[in-house]
């Protein structure tokens, strides 16, 4: 239940940065809000379950004899960076013509503008500690632990 409730957050704060930027910068732009509220959908299942993929690869990586540094710097920039391509592709399937990232580097510059302002407001966002919520104490209590 805690990944669907980060997944819904996750979605609402893409949707408020595409939004916004659909509003103030050219090179963002949103044919429809039904397009946009479907490609923050897409984005936020992709970027999560590329994080949530990438400490899975990370924690088997760091286990290996043979430079696990190494091997998980490498593996952890292809799944992070090929997620945020795998994502553009999928949003540009989907959506086609409905939204489209312009301007330079054919759009590339608009979309990672994008996923980094959501990136920087996710993490801005204080995390809950659900354990403590799950066992029946209030959020005030879990504040003032």
């Amino acid at each position: 239940m805690n990944k669907l409730k980060e997944l819904l957050l996750c979605s609402v704060i893409t949707l408020a940065v595409v939004v916004t930027f659909h509003s103030v910068w050219d090179w963002v732009t949103i044919a429809h809000y039904q397009a946009a509220l479907g490609m923050s959908v897409i984005l936020s299942v992709i970027l999560k379950g590329a994080i949530s993929f990438e400490k899975v690869a990370a924690a088997y990586l760091l286990k290996q004899q043979t430079l696990p540094k190494l091997k998980r710097g490498i593996a952890s920039y292809i799944i992070l960076v090929g997620s945020k391509f795998l994502a553009m592709a999928v949003i540009g399937a989907t959506f086609q013509q409905a939204i489209m990232f312009t301007g330079a580097l054919n759009g590339l510059i608009a979309f990672f503008a994008v996923i980094f302002a959501v990136l920087g407001i996710e993490s801005l966002v204080p995390k809950w500690q659900t354990s403590d919520l799950d066992e029946g104490t209030t959020r005030d209590a879990v504040v003032l632990k």
